[in-house]
This record gives structure tokens, C-alpha cells and sequence, in this order.
């Protein structure tokens, strides 16, 4: 959604540019977006990016890409029939989710999923004074027995406690359990919208987009930033995006290589 928005703005500054010129295409594996919330704000999302004109293309994978063109593999449903497409692109952002250093998994620590199952001290079970948090770490929520989202929230608790841990081996002193309330999440999902669900209560749409930038902004360190960024965004509300084209060197060689299909499902 911010990038249709971006290029919605840029747009003006290049008259030969049509609307219809301008294609985004999200291709998403699983069956619907933002699996972290629920179903209905799923379906406001997506009615939300393709209201903006996005395409989305659900249950799909990108299998090749060569620097023209793209090949997605699409699914009929998650069990359904597969088949293939190709759509002609020169940009292609990949955001393929977390991986575990390679520090870590060739470590003699055991992992499980990649990562670093950890006890209810954060501490790695048979190393004794060895902690692991973020999202190296594997650590369950006892209320549920499923693992904590590895978002910042819960990596800035755990060091909290991870810190304390260290303290109480360094003094003697007995260790704290972790324990940690979510607090909501929040997702921004173009200009002026949002999802949210905070304090129990789901919020969509502007009121939400108002609340991440609350919750953004008391999170800067500093008050200069803090003014610098309110600004900012004042500014925003009364005039258009400032954007700056930056000439750069196409370069000469891109080297693309054939996606192996089991890196893909």
C-alpha cells in the first residue's frame, strides 16, 4: 500500500506516465494476508490494497525470474491444482521472512525450526549461563504453548529479561521467568489506514493509521526526533510527498539465478 501511494505521488512529476501504466502484484503462499490477525481485518486488508489497485495473487510462489519476466506458480486453493503464469517485470522485491544466522546453525546448540529453543529463563537448555533472545530464539508462550511472534516488542522484553538473568547469575541471586502480555499489533496498510487491535478492541482504517503513529512517534528516542518527525508529518497532511529523484548507474552485469524448487514451498 505505501508503495502504490509513493508512486501514486511521484506520478505527478511525470506527465508521459499513465495510471494504468503503474502495475503492483503481490504474491502471497498462503491463503490469505496477514495470517498474525484475524480473518476480518484479512478481508479488510485486502479490500483495502485492491481498492489502491493492487492485484493480489494468494496461495502463489515466485519460482524464476530472469530480469523481464516473471514465473508464479499458482495454487487452486491450498490443496488445488497448480499452475503457471508469466507476468513481464523489471522489478521484482523479494521479502522471503526470517532466517537464522549461519552463526547459529552451525553452533553445537541445538536448534528445532532453526532456532534456539529456550527455557522459561530465556536460557538455553544444557549451557548454563547461555541466553538467546529475538529471533534467533524459539520461546513458547505458556498461556497457549505456541511459540512468541519474533516481533520487536517481545525481543525488547526479553533482553529486559535476559539482562536481569545476567545480573542474577553475576550476584547469586535467582533468575526471572519471562512474562510478557502482548500488546497488540499494528500494521499499516497505505495512506491514511491501518489495522490494529489494542487493549482487546479491533480498530481499522484512519483511527488505526492514528494510532500507529502515536505508538511510533513514543517510541523515538529523543525529544528532537520526536518534534522532527511530528513535523514531518504535519507538513504532510497540508502538502505533497517531497520526491527526489537520484540518478544512478544502471549496472552492467545483474546476476539472476534459477530458484530451486525446494527453496520455494
Amino acid at each position: 500500500g505505501e508503495l502504490m501511494d509513493l508512486l501514486l505521488d511521484a506520478r505527478k512529476y511525470y506527465p508521459h506516465i499513465h495510471k494504468d501504466h503503474i502495475n503492483i502484484r503481490v504474491v502471497a503462499s498462503k491463503s490469505r494476508l496477514i495470517s498474525g490477525f484475524s480473518e476480518k481485518m484479512a478481508k479488510f486488508v485486502y479490500d483495502a490494497v485492491t481498492d489502491r489497485g493492487i492485484d493480489i495473487s494468494l496461495n502463489s510462489v515466485v519460482s524464476n525470474f530472469n530480469g523481464v519476466e516473471a514465473t508464479i506458480k499458482v495454487r487452486d486453493g491450498e490443496e488445488g491444482e497448480e499452475r503457471e503464469e508469466i507476468v513481464r517485470t523489471n522489478t521484482l522485491v523479494w521479502t522471503a521472512g526470517i532466517s537464522t544466522a549461519d552463526a547459529i546453525k552451525k553452533s553445537i546448540l541445538k536448534t528445532t525450526k532453526e532456532k534456539l529453543a529456550v527455557n522459561e529463563f530465556l536460557e538455553v537448555p544444557d549451557f548454563p549461563g547461555v541466553f538467546a533472545i529475538g529471533d534467533c530464539s524459539l520461546c513458547a508462550n505458556p498461556e497457549t504453548n505456541s511459540p512468541f511472534p519474533p516481533t520487536a516488542q517481545v525481543a525488547t522484553a526479553q533482553a529486559k529479561t535476559a539482562a536481569a538473568n545476567l545480573y542474577a547469575l553475576i550476584r547469586n541471586k535467582p533468575k526471572t521467568r519471562f512474562d510478557f502480555k502482548i500488546r497488540g499489533h499494528m500494521a499499516v496498510i497505505g495512506k491514511r489506514a491501518g489495522i490494529a487491535t489494542f487493549m482487546g478492541r479491533t480498530i481499522m482504517g484512519f483511527w488505526a493509521w492514528i494510532l500507529w503513529r502515536n505508538m511510533y512517534l513514543s517510541s523515538m528516542p529523543g525529544a528532537d526526533k520526536k518534534i522532527r518527525v511530528l513535523l514531518d508529518w504535519t507538513i504532510d497532511l497540508f502538502y505533497g510527498r517531497d520526491v527526489t529523484r537520484i540518478e544512478t548507474k544502471k549496472p552492467q552485469n545483474t546476476g539472476f539465478r534459477e530458484v530451486e524448487e525446494q527453496d520455494i514451498w
